[in-house]
C-alpha cells in the first residue's frame, strides 16, 4: 500500500462505523415514520399519530405546521434521503475523507436540527418526540464522524470549504 492510501484510510474501530449505521438507521427508521405521518394527516384530517401527548409534545400539530413542508413534500423525506445516504457511507470502507465530509456535512445539518427544534418551541409551540429523536440522531452522527476523523470540526469545515 503507497503512503498517500495509508493516510486516506481511517483508522476506525469497528465501533464508531457500526455505531455510524446504527444512527443513520434509526434516523431513517424516525424519517420514514414522521413521512407516513404527514402523508396520513394529509389524507385523513381525523387521523391522530401515536405521538400526541398533549399540547407540548404534539406530532400532529408540528406535522400539519407549514415547517414541515419543502417544495411541496413532507421535510421527513428529505431528511430519510439523508439518513439512507450516511448510512451508505457508514456501510462502504472508510476513508479520512469519507470521515470528513460526513463530519462538515454535519455542521450545518445540526444547525438546521436547532432551527427547527426553535421553530417547534417559538413558532408552533409543540415538540415532535420523533423529530426530536432525529435530532438527537443528528448530534450523534456529527459526534462519532467527528470521532472517526480524530480531528476538530473546524478541519472538517476547512476540508467542506475546499470541495468544488
Amino acid at each position: 500500500m503507497t503512503e498517500s492510501m495509508a493516510e486516506s484510510q481511517v483508522t476506525q474501530p469497528w465501533s464508531l462505523r457500526w455505531a455510524l449505521a446504527a444512527l443513520s438507521a434509526l434516523g431513517l427508521a424516525f424519517a420514514l415514520v414522521l413521512v407516513r405521518v404527514k402523508l396520513r394527516l394529509e389524507l385523513d384530517p381525523s387521523y391522530e399519530s401515536s405521538c400526541n401527548f398533549g399540547a407540548t409534545f404534539n406530532c400532529d400539530r408540528v406535522q400539519t405546521s407549514a415547517a414541515s413542508t419543502v417544495f411541496g413534500r413532507p421535510l421527513a423525506l428529505f431528511g430519510a434521503a439523508t439518513y439512507a445516504a450516511v448510512l451508505g457511507l457508514a456501510l462502504l470502507r472508510p476513508t479520512r475523507q469519507t470521515a470528513l465530509s460526513l463530519s462538515a456535512f454535519g455542521v450545518p445539518v445540526l444547525l438546521h436540527s436547532a432551527w427547527l427544534a426553535y421553530v417547534s418551541s417559538a413558532v408552533i409551540g409543540a415538540f415532535c418526540l420523533y423529530c426530536v429523536a432525529m435530532y438527537l440522531c443528528n448530534i450523534g452522527i456529527f459526534i462519532v464522524a467527528a470521532l472517526s476523523v480524530r480531528s476538530a470540526p473546524a478541519e472538517a469545515l476547512r476540508h467542506l470549504a475546499r470541495q468544488p
